[in-house]
């Protein structure tokens, strides 16, 4: 398999596999402040579970606004929910 070339700030499944239950909510956390900062969303619409493996449905992180955009290129509408 020809080796994959990923621009800096891109993330793949085998990233996402070695984070740690510590490390991943602070990259879901991250992600999801930089796309709301770059989009003018507020920042307070955003929760990231800080354990992952609470009984809480499976949700990991939330971001949910009104004003702003419809939409971003990694939020498809004006609240999302990674599980």
């Amino acid at each position: 398999m020809p080796p994959v070339h990923l621009s800096p700030f891109e993330v793949n499944g085998e990233h996402i596999s070695d984070l740690t239950q510590e490390q991943f909510p602070d990259l879901l956390r991250r992600l999801l402040q930089a796309e709301a900062r770059a989009h003018g969303i507020p920042l307070d619409g955003s929760h990231v579970a800080s354990v992952i493996h609470a009984p809480d449905g499976g949700e990991d992180g939330r971001i949910e606004w009104r004003d702003g955009p419809a939409r971003t290129p990694f939020l498809p509408v004006g609240s999302a929910s990674s599980r």
